[in-house]
């Protein structure tokens, strides 16, 4: 996979460890599913050069096609590594629906 939780020397991408604690459920939903709306540039990949530089994939579209529930298992996942507790409301997976209901197809490349 392109991400790792912890340093890696073989991350194609950046060390996910704590960002659950760093960023909003809002901020990484908006991340996971219109991944060009915010660039981390501050990344630096560490070893040889890259064949092609590394692009993170809509993972609610095909080939990933992750459902709004998954996203929500995903971002849970990550924010609970901070040790805090994490809830998810009914009404916050029907939001995250409604959201993903808007984006237009023709934004996703």
């Amino acid at each position: 996979l392109c991400h790792s939780i912890g340093p890696s020397e073989a991350a194609r991408c950046p060390d996910l460890k704590g960002i659950g604690a760093k960023l909003t459920r809002e901020f990484i939903y908006e991340s996971l599913t219109q991944p060009q709306a915010y660039i981390y540039l501050d990344f630096r990949h560490e070893g040889p050069p890259k064949e092609y530089p590394a692009r993170m994939p809509y993972i609610n579209k095909n080939p990933i096609g992750l459902s709004n529930n998954e996203i929500l298992s995903v971002i849970a996942f990550l924010q609970q590594m901070s040790g805090e507790p994490i809830t998810v409301s009914p009404s916050e997976i029907t939001q995250a629906t409604r959201l993903a209901a808007v984006v237009p197809i023709a934004d996703v490349q």
